[in-house]
């Protein structure tokens, strides 16, 4: 499969024009949906990559779909954009360190058997089938060493034409996923993720723990290195903000439209990564002054000024990230044993936590308005869907 370009199955696609682009594509995506709406227990996605991280692949789907692409493109990018982590009921995310098969293969080999179930035909199975497989975007080959104990290779997939330009069914569904990696839902995906210890990627698999992932550090990429326990969760947070333009190796591509969104993100981001160091100035003997924490939102609501304590921040954040980020049983399993981890940490680690947190909820809102607003203005978006639901119902 790595080892072909697929390019003559993409030219003997039919696809007319983007409008059937995008109605045949969410069409498929539904119908995928359905099929596997007996076979897909929730639970049995990490609580990560969930019901949540799902909802939120569709809507910036139906976003991205403005993009100015190929018909072709579009039609195989935002099937794949939508449903590149199915594979995660079947694989752990976080088991990708050992297996050649990962979560994206296991994904697209789900994928192709769904497929023949609705008759979508050759062409069109095994494109999508590669683009999903596709979404994880490796830079170069690793080895890996599986769980049997064998070594094998795992190799990039061919998503440049010869001349250098991009395949866009591939580069597309990669869109749909970084914009859930930056912003404020990250933070909460990224937060349910530590209440298991695991491995995870950024170029090289480390190792994460909850308590060594909470520091509230910021270093230099060789300190890090350096540091046996290794990146914390404000420096990966920092790390996808800052990686994200068009002179990265992930975001050369971008159109105007993933830009606009992408920008916003990041700035969000940096919001939320420069929270940590605004402690003092907003915690005062246990509570602190909404102002400070909400000034963006002036602009477009009307505040009640209200001394909060730090038991408020945490259960608004706590209930947020149970019924927004991840609203299953296995995001509510996860986020009530996260906050009793939270209670043992470090009183100034955690005095860091509650700013944080007050800040990721005002930037979620803000970044909600414009969702909303994006969608309200697509001429058909497509918002309800098979074992999601309602996509607004998310927001």
């Amino acid at each position: 499969m790595v080892e072909r370009s697929f390019h003559d199955l993409f030219d003997q696609l039919q696809i007319i024009d983007r409008k059937e682009a995008i109605t045949e594509a969410f069409k498929v995506v539904s119908q995928t949906l359905k099929a596997l709406e007996k076979v897909i227990d929730p639970d049995q996605f990490d609580p990560g990559h969930g019901l949540g991280h799902l909802a939120r692949d569709l809507i910036h789907a139906n976003l991205l779909a403005e993009e100015n692409l190929k018909p072709k493109d579009l039609y195989v990018g935002i099937i794949a954009g939508a449903l590149h982590d199915i594979g995660c009921c079947l694989v752990d995310r976080y088991a990708d360190k050992n297996r050649a098969i990962k979560h994206a293969e296991a994904g697209a080999l789900l994928w192709l058997k769904v497929s023949k179930e609705l008759g979508l035909g050759r062409t069109r199975s095994l494109l999508i089938y590669y683009a999903i497989a596709g979404h994880t975007h490796l830079l170069k080959e690793m080895r890996v060493v599986c769980d049997d104990g064998q070594a094998r290779v795992c190799s990039p997939y061919c998503d440049l034409n010869e001349d250098g330009s991009p395949r866009m069914m591939f580069w597309f569904p990669r869109m749909v996923d970084r914009l859930d990696v930056i912003g404020p839902c990250f933070l909460g995906r990224h937060f349910l993720t530590l209440d298991k210890d695991h491995s995870d990627f950024d170029g090289n698999y480390y190792s994460v723990t909850f308590t060594e992932h909470m520091r509230p550090l910021l270093r230099e990429p060789a300190e890090i290195q350096a540091d046996p326990n290794g990146r914390t969760l404000r420096e990966h947070l920092a790390l996808f903000a800052n990686s994200q333009n068009n002179l990265s190796v992930y975001g050369r591509f971008d159109g105007p439209v993933m830009q606009k969104y992408r920008d916003k993100s990041k700035e969000q981001a940096l919001k939320i990564v420069q929270a940590f160091t605004e402690t003092k100035n907003l915690l005062m003997l246990g509570k602190f002054h909404v102002l400070s924490a909400w000034t963006n939102m002036l602009i477009t609501e009307k505040i009640n000024l209200i001394p909060v304590t730090r038991n408020y921040v945490l259960s608004t954040w706590t209930n947020w990230v149970e019924n927004n980020i991840e609203p299953s049983d296995i995001g509510s399993m996860a986020n009530q044993s996260l906050e009793s981890k939270f209670s043992a940490l470090p009183e100034q680690t955690k005095d860091c936590w509650y700013n944080v947190f007050a800040v990721c909820l005002v930037q979620y809102r803000l970044w909600r308005v414009d969702r909303m607003v994006g969608l309200t203005a697509l001429e058909q978006p497509h918002l309800i869907f098979p074992i999601i639901g309602d996509l607004r119902d998310y927001l």
